[in-house]
């Protein structure tokens, strides 16, 4: 009792306010320590373990489009839809967002597997434009305004309600209490709308994914976010609260699993079957850092949270909150390992100019959790040498997911192909272009084969390595990120000695 008589004036102005305003006080429980679970799987239509998947990495504008390159260059040879499964995270969700809106948008008979079109020059080149600088920029300096504004009216009509949240936050050491703004959000899921779902196109809901996903036989999609409880003390890069979407179901070793048809409630309303958007949006919630109470904090008082509040799969009653994947793996690599792919192609289109491989580094972490280890020779090589190259110079690299305990990577495991964003100048100084065609098993295929034109022209004043906070991406930038994914797969591709 003594620790709060400090602060009795205050608690007696709370009290007051209870009984005049609206604020949700039902949600102060107390803790609830979920019981141990075991690594669990969400349902999944796979009979046995999948043989080709791709992961794309978080990275905000910069990973989606890098990431619409490889998936071009996959497409071009028929590729895509034969994979097994896709996962993304913050970025890269963005660019399956574009995916998978774009066939649903498309009304094509079942069955269809050349989806040309989708990846046509024509149509890439109505994404990049969308990218125009001025256009957005002025659309969301009118909507900040419009939010700038309501706050300003919000803070003048009720600024007790603002000081009693924040105190209450305060107190209990939870930064989830007021979860999301529904104005910020709605701004950042617009403009994700805008650019990956054009808007206009139809964006389905988890169970409708699904029902696409069966007609049209297209790869499994996962979702990854992070997901936050107050009950769990936080910490960086924690595997257990990677928090998995898919179209069947969503959730997590530490917050457990439901399928996404769950109801809850006498009106049997479903909790999960989320429009696809809203999955996405939570897994590029970066700016929310939720990891740094003070910065959550004064997320939360501003009003911009973009993660979304969730209900628990296991406890009923209990709100969780997801945000960006990138908090806990960022590569969206673990969810494929830990399903047993086969060949896993991992796209790193993180932030990272020093090639200081970070998300590398906590992919290794948490699968030597779950008893195996992964090698990239090109990665461990220069760890080893401990310098900080100014380049990359290794865009396109193999490795292996094996066992810990085996002394190599010779024995059996998991094979892994491991694309970089970079763009090595030594690569392109010739500036010498070849034909932009391949065949499986091609020794030349070289990613400065593949690099258009314009790109190589770009060449020393293009610097791939742009930061994720930039959000503004010229149409230059993006048609050039575009074409780097574009390359690298591409040269994967041809320099691969099997069909599989």
């Amino acid at each position: 009792m003594m620790k709060f008589k400090g602060h009795l004036p205050l608690i007696m102005c709370l009290v007051g306010l209870i009984a005049t305003t609206s604020c949700a006080f039902d949600t102060l429980h107390e803790p609830v320590n979920p019981p141990a679970v075991k690594s669990e799987m969400l349902p999944e239509p796979l009979a046995q373990p999948p043989k080709q998947c791709l992961s794309l990495s978080g990275g905000g504008m910069r990973a989606a489009s890098y990431g619409i390159g490889v998936m071009k260059a996959l497409s071009e040879f028929e590729r895509l839809d034969s994979l097994d499964i896709i996962s993304g995270v913050s970025g890269g969700t963005y660019a399956m967002l574009w995916y998978y809106t774009g066939i649903h948008a498309m009304d094509l008979p079942p069955q269809t597997t050349v989806r040309a079109n989708l990846f046509s020059d024509e149509n890439l080149e109505q994404f990049i434009h969308y990218h125009n600088g001025w256009s957005y920029l002025a659309k969301d300096s009118l909507n900040s305004l419009s939010v700038a504004i309501g706050k300003i009216f919000e803070v003048g009509l009720n600024p007790l309600a603002i000081l009693a949240d924040w105190y209450i936050q305060w107190r209990l050491k939870d930064p989830l209490f007021r979860t999301t703004d529904a104005t910020a959000r709605a701004i950042y899921t617009g403009r994700l709308a805008g650019l990956y779902g054009k808007a206009h196109r139809p964006i389905p809901s988890l169970v409708e994914l699904n029902r696409l996903i069966n007609e049209q036989h297209l790869p499994w999609p996962i979702i990854n976010t992070t997901v936050y409880d107050a009950d769990f003390s936080p910490r960086w890069h924690e595997r257990k609260r990677i928090f998995e979407i898919t179209p069947m179901g969503v959730g997590s070793d530490s917050a457990g699993y439901a399928s996404s048809t769950t109801t809850r409630g006498t009106l049997g309303e479903s909790r999960f079957n989320r429009s696809l958007l809203e999955y996405v949006a939570a897994s590029g919630a970066a700016l929310d850092l939720p990891e740094i109470r003070s910065a959550a904090m004064l997320t939360t008082l501003l009003g911009i949270r973009l993660g979304m509040p969730i209900d628990s799969p296991r406890v009923d009653g209990k709100e969780l909150f997801l945000s960006d994947g990138g908090f806990s793996e960022n590569l969206g690599a673990y969810a494929l390992a830990r399903r047993g792919c086969q060949t896993i192609t991992i796209v790193d289109a993180e932030y990272d100019p020093k090639y200081q491989f970070e998300s590398y580094r906590v992919l290794q972490d948490h699968l030597e959790a779950v008893g195996l280890h992964l090698a990239v020779h090109e990665i461990e090589s220069e760890m080893q040498t401990k310098r900080l190259p100014s380049m990359w110079q290794f865009p396109i690299m193999k490795g292996k997911i094996y066992p810990l305990g085996h002394r190599d990577d010779s024995g059996p495991g998991l094979e892994v192909r491991y694309l970089k964003l970079s763009l090595p100048e030594t690569l392109v100084e010739q500036r010498v272009l070849k034909a932009r065609h391949c065949a499986t098993g091609d020794a030349s295929g070289h990613p400065s084969s593949y690099y258009s034109e314009k790109l190589v022209k770009m060449v020393g004043i293009f610097n791939p390595q742009i930061s994720t906070w930039n959000q503004f991406l010229s149409e230059d930038m993006v048609r050039g990120l575009i074409d780097l994914g574009y390359a690298h797969m591409k040269a994967a591709i041809c320099t691969t000695t099997t069909t599989s």
